[in-house]
């Protein structure tokens, strides 16, 4: 195993100053800066307390005499008997002071028991050096940072949750899409009312809420939408469109249901007779239906694209095919033609809920965070109107699915439901002011200046940064009644500021 500490091999005289007898002037001044440097920092392995704690990873800080590990521990690790490892140019006197367990203040003499055990639990530790000579000395801080809470969990807050945005107090359709930079729902009140809510950041609610006057009655579960336009079906399957959501035309005909757009093209399915054909608008590419195919009741699109094509590709996970039969399987669609690629369905169920993601999860051996993107699937009804609790991610954009981890799993809080949406929408986190959501924890990570070998470096400490988060707008109970609620969702881990 490869130890991963931070080591000084060489430190600029004028990033820090100390405490010391001699003045700026003095020729010695460079000797009395680096013989009292801290040159390692490292915890002995224990693996009663966590394996490979002897690779968790420790920056020093010279500048402000701090020693810290920036990615925490995980949650309820124990720090209050550790056995560290320090190096020095070479001291007279090195000792660390903690409170130990009983409330006591205790001080190791560090160059006589380096193998003392430390007890970090109870605030951090002084680590006290006085250089060879005994002219210049240096107290510094040590903090080993624990996790207060699972940060590779996706967490739903169930308090952080709105209602839906809309005009009316209990709406009884809705769909939201995503159109540019905005999430845009339309809701209904079941009667003749029906409201656009713009928004651009769901966290800072609605930009604008207005009601429409189509002209016709729209089928709200068939809004959609291309980079360019917003469509929806009336009840006799014709399909209209808008550029801005107030003025809408009549562009085509016989169609059965939207899939939702791939850039400036319409996806759905016509039918003619008892044949289902896929189809495109405005390219009017029309193709039989495929075996298993659905026809109605996928998920959303996600869309990305492939470093060994040039087409931009989409997928999308369930659904009811032509014969009434509900399934599980991944759809690709590539510009021109669909194409079933999942080796093996997961669970057969209408209206899945799905997005890309960024999972988390944290290396056991360097005990640091590693981010893949996956594609994640949630909720849906099955054929006896019992729900899908589970959630599924691919690592592989649809081709394998996996059942996520216990930490990403749904919590029992959230109802079951299925034609819900999900978008991942980037919040600008500047402070912790209450913004109408609950805001989520993170662990007080310094932002001081970072001297990491070989190079030492200065780095701006953050103080705004951009947050993932995933909302999943209203949805729909086995009896088919909406849900009036919006749930915000995230990694805790990309909800943290930024390690600099």
């Amino acid at each position: 195993m490869i130890k991963k500490f931070a080591i000084i091999c060489c430190v600029a005289l004028s990033l820090f100053t100390v405490s010391c007898n001699s003045s700026s002037d003095d020729p010695d001044v460079g000797y009395a800066m680096t013989s009292v440097a801290v040159r390692s920092f490292s915890l002995e392995p224990n693996e009663h307390v966590l394996n490979n704690l002897d690779s968790v990873f420790f920056s020093v800080d010279l500048q402000n005499a701090k020693i810290y590990n920036a990615d925490s521990l995980p949650i309820h690790t124990k720090v209050n008997k550790l056995v560290v490892n320090i190096t020095t140019v070479g001291s007279s006197i090195a000792e660390l002071s903690f409170r130990s367990d009983s409330g006591r203040d205790t001080t190791v003499n560090y160059l006589k028991n380096s193998t003392d055990s430390i007890n970090f639990a109870n605030g951090p530790v002084n680590f006290h050096i006085v250089s060879l000579d005994g002219t210049v000395t240096r107290d510094y801080e040590i903090k080993v940072n624990v996790h207060k809470m699972k940060p590779d969990s996706l967490y739903w807050n169930r308090y952080a949750r709105r209602n839906l945005p809309s005009l009316y107090q209990v709406p009884v359709e809705q769909k939201s899409v995503k159109f540019g930079d905005r999430v845009i729902t339309l809701t209904s009140n079941g009667a003749d009312g029906y409201a656009l809510a713009w928004q651009t950041d769901p966290s800072a609610g609605a930009e604008k809420i207005s009601k429409v006057e189509f002209g016709f009655t729209p089928d709200v579960n068939s809004f959609a939408s291309t980079d360019d336009k917003l469509y929806i079906l009336d009840g006799a399957g014709n399909l209209y469109s808008s550029a801005d959501g107030e003025t809408w035309q009549k562009n085509d005909s016989g169609w059965f249901s939207l899939i939702g757009g791939q850039k400036n093209q319409l996806l759905g399915v016509k039918r003619i007779g008892n044949e289902y054909y896929t189809c495109s608008y405005p390219s009017q590419n029309q193709a039989v239906a495929p075996d298993h195919f659905p026809v109605r009741g996928a998920s959303q699109m996600v869309h990305y694209s492939t470093e060994w094509s040039q087409k931009s590709v989409s997928v999308m996970v369930g659904g009811v095919d032509k014969d009434g039969n509900r399934g599980g399987y991944t759809w690709c669609y590539d510009g021109s033609q669909w194409a079933l690629i999942s080796k093996k369905p997961i669970p057969a169920a209408e209206g899945y809920s799905l997005f890309a993601y960024d999972y988390v999860r944290t290396d056991t051996v360097t005990w640091k965070p590693v981010t893949k993107p996956v594609i994640v699937a949630v909720g849906g009804m099955k054929a006896d109107r019992t729900f899908n609790r589970d959630t599924w991610m691919s690592y592989d954009l649809g081709y394998n699915w996996t059942k996520a981890p216990q930490l990403m799993q749904l919590p029992d809080y959230i109802p079951g439901m299925f034609d819900a949406q999900c978008f991942v929408m980037p919040y600008l986190e500047k402070s912790r002011a209450a913004d109408g959501w609950q805001s989520y924890p993170s662990p007080a990570l310094p932002s001081w200046l970072f001297i990491e070998a070989p190079v030492s470096r200065a780095v701006t400490p953050v103080t705004e940064w951009t947050i993932p988060y995933i909302y999943r707008y209203g949805g729909y109970n086995e009896n088919y009644q909406i849900y009036n609620t919006v749930w915000r969702g995230v990694i805790n881990r990309l909800s943290f500021k930024p390690i600099q």
